[in-house]
């Protein structure tokens, strides 16, 4: 079966197909041919890359040949990295919905119109209040959601939820913030990621240290890494940073330059790095800001973004889903 499989492959290199009329030295031997064809492809991808940090001008045959590399798209980033809300991970369903099944179990009815309001007043308030989880103002991460769940609660009259109920509420949170029945995988993310990993698989040659590594820069509290490990994606980065711990929230350039930092890629520039995210402010112009590219998963589009911002966001660095971003680079469609 196995050698089936293998003559079928081959000739589907050169258009045929297992029912071709030749005969069956004819089709092993166009099977080898096609496993030394693919050797071959990869010698030239190694050599291209070998040009490439040398700098000397990509190699005549990849041009005749019009072979699809990684370094199209992707060969002059040395280190890529993602936000996590609204770009690897989304909510299951609206924070509203959410706060209410915990008011519900705790007892307290809820409309979840309302506790959605109070949920975006209260954000605001403690970021303007309590900027990076409390970490500014000297309280602890936790204490800064149990005030953020007070906010959502007692807003606007909404309840006079007692304090005792308050801590117990949010001491569930904690744990239910860190799982998958919060969160679920956002569109495309997981084979996008499954994706860079095989790319730098095949691209590392043997050698020990990748082409490229991969990481991880969110504003959020030092949860972060369990629920990347609690949602099964942890493994694909090289290394995680949350705002918390690093002392800067994004669009901070020191948390840029800490991830640098983190990466252990030696002679990094930021001109090298990539940076994937959701949030305009923070991810697209932060990262831009800090020297790097960057490219925005956004439902809006680069004109509505950009006159909203007053800053150019660029109309070839905005996809709706990390799906459309690897549909790109896999073509080689990306324009940087």
């Amino acid at each position: 079966m196995f050698a089936g499989q293998t003559q079928r492959k081959g000739l589907a290199v050169f258009g045929l197909d297992a029912s071709a009329h030749l005969s069956r030295d004819t089709k092993n031997q166009l099977a080898k041919s096609a496993g030394e064809v693919a050797r071959l492809l990869l010698r030239l991808r190694l050599l291209n890359r070998t040009l490439r940090d040398t700098q000397v001008a990509r190699p005549w045959f990849a041009q005749v040949l019009n072979l699809r590399f990684r370094t199209m798209s992707l060969s002059r980033f040395r280190l890529i990295t993602f936000d996590v809300h609204n770009t690897l991970l989304q909510f299951r369903s609206s924070p509203g919905k959410k706060y209410g099944e915990i008011g519900a179990m705790f007892g307290i009815s809820n409309n979840n119109n309302q506790l959605v309001s109070n949920y975006v007043q209260s954000w605001h308030k403690m970021n303007r209040l309590h900027p990076n989880f409390g970490l500014k103002t000297k309280i602890t991460y936790k204490q800064w959601w149990q005030m953020m769940i007070d906010g959502i609660f007692n807003e606007n009259g909404t309840h006079n939820t007692p304090p005792e109920k308050i801590e117990q509420m949010t001491e569930h949170f904690m744990e239910y913030f860190k799982t998958s029945v919060f969160w679920q995988h956002c569109y495309g993310s997981v084979d996008f990621l499954n994706y860079l990993k095989l790319q730098r698989h095949v691209e590392s040659g043997g050698q020990k240290e990748p082409p490229f590594k991969l990481g991880v820069i969110s504003n959020f509290d030092p949860r972060l890494d369990v629920l990347l490990r609690n949602m099964k994606i942890n493994h694909y980065f090289d290394f995680v940073l949350n705002s918390y711990d690093v002392g800067y929230m994004k669009p901070a350039p020191e948390i840029f330059d800490r991830a640098m930092k983190a990466a252990e890629i030696k002679d990094l520039k930021p001109h090298q790095c990539l940076h994937i995210g959701a949030t305009p402010a923070t991810d697209y112009f932060g990262a831009r800001n800090a020297g790097w590219y960057s490219l925005l998963v956004h439902e809006k589009s680069a004109e509505e973004l950009t006159r909203k911002y007053g800053q150019l966001v660029e109309d070839n660095h905005v996809f709706s889903s990390l799906f459309d971003i690897h549909k790109k680079i896999s073509n080689d469609y990306m324009r940087w």
